[in-house]
């Protein structure tokens, strides 16, 4: 009998082109034995987007959307207080996946922004012991002096421990346990603690001390400063605005077009890369910018998830 192996996203109809070129890659690095249970958690799909990622299954991928709609309801309004321009209030879909598929003991959650170089089920099968979860430290953290300041003071995380929440290898059984759907609900709504990435500070916050850390090569961003050969490579994460459909020039791109061009979102992922404009490219350092002022701006400022909650948290 064929294992499932269930993966997580969060997509609007924005992202699902993106979507799509991580499931192509996924299914592109599959092995025999393995079905991949690609599972989209959304608020809504239009029939076109749904019938074109239903189109992508496979014998080995099987697509189902998941309509969160509900299970949100509730937690609408206090979840979406402190997002900023640049997320959308699907961030906070991967915490609900535990309490959304209650038979499950293990799932991985990935972005959409993400091009697989290796087969995902190697990530499925790392042991997890009792941690809630396994990611891999974010690697542009430790270059950015107010990020580093930010995530130790703030946050309450060394900056060489604080994760990219991008791609998760989730314990469901543990991540029950300690409540972590409940508390962050909780607390967005007790403390609406300003942030730089809502739910990754809460995933770091909440689960410090129990997170397995995984190789870099298991999130890799595309920094010209730090690269990797793609062969020793599993997994590269299109993070924030290095985007290849947005920019030329960007470290492993070719891993990207590689994949995009097979997929039904070919023609599109192309025109957006040919018109994207100087004005987009500007709000683009204005927004990296932004994150920077913010990061400053909260480090020394009152109210933190550390100062606020310090110890309780244990």
């Amino acid at each position: 009998m064929a294992r499932r192996i269930p993966i997580f996203f969060a997509s609007d109809d924005n992202y699902v082109p993106y979507l799509a070129v991580t499931v192509k890659s996924i299914a592109d690095h599959a092995s025999e034995g393995n079905i991949y249970d690609i599972k989209v958690l959304t608020s809504g799909l239009t029939e076109e987007n749904t019938k074109r990622l239903a189109s992508m299954k496979t014998h080995a991928i099987d697509v189902e959307i998941v309509n969160i709609n509900e299970a949100i309801t509730n937690h609408r309004g206090s979840l979406r207080k402190r997002l900023r321009d640049y997320y959308s209030e699907s961030i906070f879909y991967r915490i609900f996946i535990a309490s959304l598929f209650p038979k499950l003991e293990r799932a991985i959650y990935i972005d959409c922004d993400i091009v697989l170089v290796d087969d995902i089920a190697k990530l499925y099968d790392i042991d997890l012991g009792d941690n809630i979860l396994g990611a891999v430290a974010d690697e542009s953290i430790p270059s950015v002096p107010e990020f580093c300041t930010y995530v130790e003071r703030w946050v309450g995380v060394p900056r060489n421990e604080y994760i990219n929440s991008g791609v998760l290898l989730l314990n469901l059984t543990e991540f029950r346990r300690a409540g972590i759907e409940k508390r962050i609900t909780e607390l967005s709504s007790a403390y609406n603690f300003d942030t730089v990435a809502p739910d990754q500070d809460y995933l770091n916050f909440l689960c410090r001390g129990r997170i397995k850390y995984l190789d870099l090569s298991w999130n890799k961003q595309p920094k010209a400063d730090n690269p990797i050969p793609v062969s020793e490579l599993h997994l590269i994460h299109y993070n924030m605005f290095n985007k290849p459909w947005h920019y030329e020039g960007v470290l492993y791109e070719e891993e990207f077009w590689r994949v995009a061009d097979t997929t039904p979102y070919r023609e599109e992922l192309r025109s957006t890369l040919k018109n994207y404009t100087d004005g987009e490219r500007r709000q683009d350092l204005e927004g990296a910018a932004m994150l920077v002022s913010n990061a400053a701006r909260l480090t020394y400022a009152e109210g933190g998830f550390n100062e606020t909650l310090g110890d309780k948290n244990k």
